[in-house]
């Protein structure tokens, strides 16, 4: 299972049991937090292949990714170590690419919150369930 938002991810949580699934989807809903608007930064290709487009969050993304974070912990599930990087992943296997010229700012409004499954394929995520935010 990982966490999205709509336009980012807030937290990868990795497996977790589908008899939980109630639960954790009880207490995300119980989240309350204005809706972040992200700016574009540029495109970046990171060192394990990842074509992202890097991302910078207003100071509601931060309290909305603290909070969630904070559900998450209160269910016992351990937090990505790694710091927060807002980004769209654009494309995976792309070691040799360069990344192109930076594009026009784009501002996106990311209304909601939604517990999205890694299904791989061509279909890679499902969304299993998402939650407006104010």
């Amino acid at each position: 299972m990982s966490l999205f938002g709509y336009s980012f991810a807030t937290h990868f949580i990795g497996s977790f049991a589908c008899e939980r699934i109630v639960a954790l989807g009880t207490r995300l809903a119980a989240v309350r937090a204005e809706a972040p608007t992200l700016r574009s930064q540029g495109p970046e290709v990171w060192r394990s292949g990842i074509a992202v487009l890097t991302l910078q969050g207003d100071r509601h993304l931060r309290l909305l990714h603290e909070r969630v974070g904070a559900v998450l912990a209160g269910l016992g599930i351990a937090l990505d170590d790694r710091p927060f990087a807002p980004h769209v992943t654009l494309a995976r296997k792309a070691v040799r690419a360069v990344a192109p010229g930076d594009p026009p700012p784009l501002d996106w409004h990311a209304p909601a919150i939604a517990l999205v499954e890694s299904v791989g394929g061509r279909a890679p995520y499902r969304v299993l369930a998402s939650w407006p935010l104010a």
